[in-house]
């Protein structure tokens, strides 16, 4: 595994560490209208014959992380039944696609969830600033779903350079779709720069169940 795939690896055994529920996760969830969505997926079937939500096996100018057989068990034992990762190294960007069994399905279910997601970015880096938070649509597999939209901004304490970690979660039925997206924001300020690559993350995720 490469170096660029071990940091990545590392990153993301942090993200399953318990956290504590963050009360506060922002007003716009707690006044969101949950609108759920189900892909389906004629071409990927589970062994029940059930739709599955299948991610690219690769994607143009990415290069697929390759997780080592314990870690998936990790993420399997996190609610987690699909993990897929992404990274190109110039312009630098690293992409995780999470598939989670939903803890509940209500609304304050996926807040709590949400919230863990916070946890899970303040517990990687020091001095995380949250700078987004709202409802919004996101385009999966060619289908505009209901999403929670996080972004955050914080400083690598070892060169000080700074990137962004945008994270959106989409209640699908019974699971929930987890994005992490991580890259500098170059010479934009953050909120320019999340806007700016999302619809660089929607032409990836179109290419769910394909």
């Amino acid at each position: 595994m490469s170096n660029h795939s071990s940091a990545h690896t590392r990153r993301m055994k942090k993200i399953f560490k318990p956290a504590l529920a963050i009360v506060i996760l922002v007003q716009m969830l707690l006044s969101w209208n949950l609108a759920q969505a189900a892909v389906q997926c004629d071409s990927c079937k589970s062994a029940s014959g059930e739709a599955e939500i299948c991610p690219p096996a690769s994607t143009t100018g990415f290069t697929a992380v390759e997780y080592p057989p314990e870690f998936l068990v990790q993420a399997r034992a996190s609610r987690n039944t699909m993990l897929s990762g992404y990274t190109r190294r110039d312009p630098y960007l690293d992409f995780t696609i999470f598939l989670m069994d939903r803890e509940g399905d209500s609304r304050d279910d996926d807040i709590k969830d949400m919230a863990q997601s916070v946890s899970g970015v303040r517990s990687l880096h020091e001095g995380v600033l949250m700078f987004y938070s709202q409802r919004g649509t996101l385009n999966v597999g060619g289908q505009g779903m209901a999403s929670m939209d996080l972004g955050f901004l914080w400083k690598d304490k070892r060169t000080g350079e700074h990137f962004v970690t945008a994270i959106w979660g989409v209640p699908m039925g019974r699971r929930m779709l987890k994005i992490w997206v991580t890259f500098p924001p170059l010479d934009k300020g953050a909120y320019a720069a999340r806007k700016e690559i999302t619809p660089e993350v929607e032409e990836i995720l179109a290419q769910i169940c394909k």
